[in-house]
């Protein structure tokens, strides 16, 4: 793994790790988030590719947010996700995209946006367009995870999460200044936070 602040751009930091088996990954991020994922990544003895608030792969499997602790071994229990699908850069390319709207823009200049990319298929088109012969195939390439546990319908609010955790709902972290307290969520909304 490597890490190393963006000169042209020092908001921003790279972050590369090397998977034997499964290939590189390559992210962008923000220089402040690069101690916190370096650690991860180094000493977190999880996967190395995460999505949707704390679900984590290992090359093999989706597991769920590390939040139940193992205090014996000083860590958290891994828990697969069940009925986890792995989805390819093929996958998401087979599905039919609007007009063009991505575009390469130079890191000197690069701002990462306030909301997920609405056309984000037409970026990773772009990406699989300027990739070099020889490349690992896009049907080896991971780029998300499909659960019944992260189906939208099935998320809940700050309410649910209160129920869950049972808890009254002014016991939870403040939504505004708290949130540092409450897991990640795995979606936002314009309602709030949705937790799986």
């Amino acid at each position: 793994m490597a890490f190393t602040t963006e000169t042209k751009n020092r908001d921003y930091a790279w972050a590369v790790h090397q998977h034997p088996e499964h290939g590189r990954t390559v992210l962008l991020i923000r220089d402040k988030d690069m101690s916190g994922l370096h650690h991860e990544w180094m000493y977190g003895n999880n996967g190395f590719l995460y999505r949707h608030g704390g679900y984590w792969w290992d090359g093999i499997r989706w597991y769920r947010p590390q939040q139940v602790v193992d205090r014996a071994y000083e860590g958290y229990d891994a828990r697969p996700v069940a009925d986890a699908v792995t989805v390819t850069a093929i996958d998401v390319l087979a599905r039919p995209a609007t007009s063009h709207t991505a575009r390469v823009v130079k890191i000197a200049d690069f701002m990462a946006p306030e909301e997920p990319l609405p056309h984000w298929r037409e970026h990773l088109a772009l990406w699989a367009s300027h990739r070099p012969p020889g490349s690992r195939p896009l049907d080896q390439c991971t780029v998300d995870l499909q659960a019944p546990e992260l189906d939208p319908a099935r998320l809940v609010d700050r309410a649910g999460l209160a129920q869950i955790a049972e808890l009254e709902l002014e016991d939870l972290p403040h939504p505004e200044y708290g949130r540092k307290d409450l897991p990640p969520p795995q979606a936002e909304t314009d309602e709030g936070p949705r937790w799986s």
